[in-house]
C-alpha cells in the first residue's frame, strides 16, 4: 500500500538584503523571504522527521507530535 508521510523539516534560507545595519537587516530578511524561491543553492538542512502519514485513499493514519 502507498503512504505519503509529511516530514518537518528544520533548516535555514540563505536570504540577501539590503540594510542600513544589522538590526534592519534582520527586520527585512522577514519580509523578503517570503518570495525566496527555496532551492538547494540556499537552504541549509538542519534536521528532519515525520510529522504525519496519510494512505492512498488521503485518510490521516498517523500523527506524530511536533511538540
Amino acid at each position: 500500500m502507498k503512504y505519503t508521510v509529511s516530514m518537518k523539516v528544520e533548516g535555514r534560507v540563505y536570504v540577501d538584503v539590503e540594510a542600513a545595519n544589522a538590526d534592519e537587516a534582520f527586520e527585512n530578511a522577514k519580509e523578503a523571504f517570503m518570495d525566496v524561491e527555496i532551492d538547494k543553492d540556499n537552504f541549509e538542512f538542519v534536521d528532519a522527521e515525520p510529522a504525519n502519514c496519510e494512505d492512498a485513499e488521503g485518510n490521516l493514519t498517523y500523527w506524530f507530535s511536533c511538540l
